[in-house]
């Protein structure tokens, strides 16, 4: 795949300010905001294809990132739209 052994790949991304985590926390970050604005998907069908085994994690998380739930983040995202 990337042909670069795991301690090298920590080496660069140390080099770059961050870390494999701190990638995979945003990339969920990103697709999280992206799933929630799809009304058809639950919160919890969000957690699940984030890669949440609980559903209580994702909304730690979420509420980390923004210091809202995902249901109230994504009520408020719909009546601005509405407005």
């Amino acid at each position: 795949m990337l042909d670069v052994s795991p301690r090298s790949l920590q080496r660069l991304l140390m080099e770059q300010g961050t870390t494999f985590s701190r990638i995979v926390e945003r990339s969920r970050r990103q697709s999280a905001f992206q799933l929630l604005v799809r009304e058809d998907l639950s919160v919890t069908e969000v957690a699940e294809k984030l890669g949440y085994s609980d559903p209580s994690n994702f909304g730690r998380a979420f509420r980390k990132w923004t210091g809202q739930s995902p249901n109230r983040w994504r009520k408020r995202r719909c009546d601005k739209r509405k407005v």
